[in-house]
């Protein structure tokens, strides 16, 4: 039973989810039903896909609080299942509702938790929403730069992942910005680019806002019959769609352009219903400026008793959402009417109380640039933590992908010298009786230089490790580099004669003294000739050179086998390094030795350099400070 009502849970939230522009009622209807099948089973998934839908519903309508409601039960059910993309959706949504009420702290806190799951799980098309998130709370602070920087950083992810949709609604909030700046010429071309991907997406409602969009400029631009043209072309497509939010906006609009073109039946009309509208709707601050503009409008028409209702519906509204700023243009308005009308003592009045509200307005200026400042500040802090973050996860991502590699290689270099030296201990085990002492001795041999190949890759690799955390440990003494390249070449003679390879010591110096850890040291320069002597082919020459130049000891090690290519030289120092070039002798490399080379090296204070070109050899120079 319960599996039957889990398949139609999940169809409910499909058809959710297919559903068009504005289809809030009917989403809510399917919510509830998605709730109370899964209050019947207790399906902790059912039950958090239900309230986010009907959370995200109801903020469409405009209901703030009732959003937040069912927007907060979902997060509880989604921590259930710990579902941190699920979290992370809601929270966005918690953060809008506070944006559109104007508590900006609120609206950050929340964004900011939605930015920091998604950032985590790499969800970049929700961090990008995010970031248009920061960029209009940047807008609403008046911090325009910082309001451009995230709109750009949210259209070059959307730019990325190839979503037209949320690409226009970047370009819709960029408009706005430049239309709040006077901007229009810069605001037209970005709504007109809104109207054309919205088109092109078939997205009805973001159309119908560029619309509205493009029809404020042209009011603004005394362009009254284009603007009504527009408007007018929005309010049919909002009809279409069901957006009663929008509709009552175009009209509005429409209301307020025929109102400043004295086309005075037909405002009357457009605002008398827009204030319907908004009344059904709940959109109060919508209601009041639709009211005081009817009021301005009986006003001028001289007709007192209706300028009066609709004003004081206005007040009304004023008083209880605390619209100190629209409240004293409604008293300034109330009291021409009543200077018109020759009721001077109550036009005083109304002076007065335009004159206690506009210095509200200034105190709540005041306070509002002050929290203002300190919502920055919030916002500045939350960046960091969140880029913090971001670089934390892509540290460890760097440093799981470096522990794989590194078992991978040590998996991988160890495994052929191990089935080495069973494969002789097995052969002497089974031929004990048949082998004469030097077979045996000789395949010991075999066994012990394989050893000797696995005693090597294992001590790169703890010698990497060691350096890395910073646990050596250096004794500092004075040497003559020339007596332990002489002692380090000799060591080395055996390797080299083995390819017939021969090794060239140039020094003009009697001493080159060098005051540094010796160990060390002498760790760099072996691997350094190593890395010669097995990248070098048979019968060729290995250059060693040490002088002083300046105040600095130098030694420089130069080969003849096939040096770098161009793509080689930008990974040379890294660690496991694979590089074009092989050992020419079938020998080992871990791709350790030239990434040990140049951490010993600035851990001494000196430097590791290097020329090379294809088929031509390498240099590698070590530069130190001199005694």
């Amino acid at each position: 039973m319960s599996s039957l009502k889990k398949e139609k849970i999940d169809s409910l939230v499909s058809q959710i989810l297919a559903l068009k522009d504005a289809a809030n009622q009917t989403t809510l209807i399917k919510a509830e039903e998605i709730i109370n099948l899964s209050k019947e089973i207790n399906y902790d998934k059912g039950m958090a896909c239900g309230h986010f839908h009907k959370g995200y519903a109801t903020y469409k309508m405009s209901n703030y609080v009732s959003a937040r409601y069912s927007l907060v039960e979902s997060v509880k059910h989604y921590e259930k299942i710990n579902d941190e993309l699920g979290i992370a959706a809601a929270e966005n949504i918690i953060g809008q509702t506070y944006y559109f009420e104007g508590e900006f702290d609120k609206a950050l806190e929340h964004n900011s938790k939605s930015l920091e799951l998604r950032s985590k799980h790499n969800q970049l098309n929700g961090v990008a929403h995010n970031y248009n998130n920061y960029a209009n709370i940047y807008l609403s602070l008046g911090d325009n730069p910082s309001a451009v920087e995230y709109y750009q950083k949210a259209l070059t992810i959307f730019q990325e992942l190839n979503d037209e949709y949320a690409m226009g609604m970047v370009y819709n909030n960029m408009g706005a910005l430049h239309f709040r700046l006077n901007e229009y010429d810069k605001a037209l071309e970005l709504f007109n680019n809104t109207m054309e991907i919205a088109g092109k997406v078939n997205h009805k409602h973001l159309y119908s806002t560029s619309l509205n969009n493009i029809a404020n400029i042209y009011h603004d631009q005394g362009r009254y019959e284009e603007s009504i043209e527009i408007d007018l072309k929005a309010l049919e497509l909002q009809r279409q769609i069901g957006d009663r939010y929008g509709e009552a906006l175009s009209l509005g609009n429409l209301g307020s352009t025929y109102n400043d073109m004295d086309i005075n039946d037909k405002a009357i009309d457009c605002l008398t219903e827009s204030i319907s509208m908004r009344q059904t709707i709940g959109d109060k601050t919508g209601e009041a400026e639709a009211s005081l503009e009817l009021g301005k409008l009986y006003k001028k028409l001289n007709k007192p008793s209706r300028a009066k209702t609709f004003i004081e519906n206005s007040i009304a509204i004023g008083e209880s959402l605390k619209l100190y700023n629209h409240l004293s243009v409604c008293h300034t308005v109330y009291s021409e009417l009543f200077e018109q009308i020759g009721e001077f003592d109550k036009a005083l009045e109304q002076f007065k109380l335009h004159y206690k509200y506009w210095k509200e307005v200034f105190s709540e200026e005041s306070d509002k640039k002050i929290k203002n400042l300190q919502v920055l500040y919030e916002v500045d802090k939350q960046k960091k933590e969140t880029e913090i973050y971001r670089l934390k996860n892509i540290e460890l991502a760097e440093l799981n992908m470096e522990k794989n590699e590194f078992l991978g290689i040590a998996a991988h270099d160890l495994k052929n010298p191990l089935t080495g030296i069973i494969l002789n201990t097995s052969t002497i085990r089974r031929n004990i009786d048949k082998f004469s002492k030097e077979d045996v001795l000789k395949r010991i041999g075999k066994i012990e230089l394989t050893a000797e190949r696995m005693q090597l890759i294992i001590k790169n690799m703890l010698d990497i490790n060691a350096i890395e955390e910073g646990r050596l440990n250096l004794h500092y003494e004075e040497f003559d580099i020339k007596l332990l390249l002489k002692k380090i070449i000799e060591d080395f003679t055996t390797a080299a004669s083995q390819k017939e390879i021969k090794i060239n010591f140039e020094s003009g110096e009697d001493k080159v003294l060098l005051t540094t850890d010796g160990s060390s040291l002498t760790e760099i320069i072996e691997n350094l000739l190593s890395n010669a002597i097995k990248y070098s082919p048979n019968g060729k020459t290995v250059h060693v050179k040490c002088f002083k130049e300046n105040e600095s000891a130098v030694i420089e090690i130069k080969d003849e086998g096939l040096g770098f290519t161009d793509e080689d030289k930008k990974s040379v120092f890294h660690k496991f390094a694979r590089l074009s070039a092989k050992p020419t002798g079938g020998e080992h490399s871990t791709g350790l030795g030239l990434s040990i080379v140049k951490k010993l090296t600035d851990i001494l204070g000196g430097e590791v350099t290097f020329e090379s070109e294809p088929n031509k050899g390498s240099t590698f120079r070590l530069t130190f400070k001199a005694s």
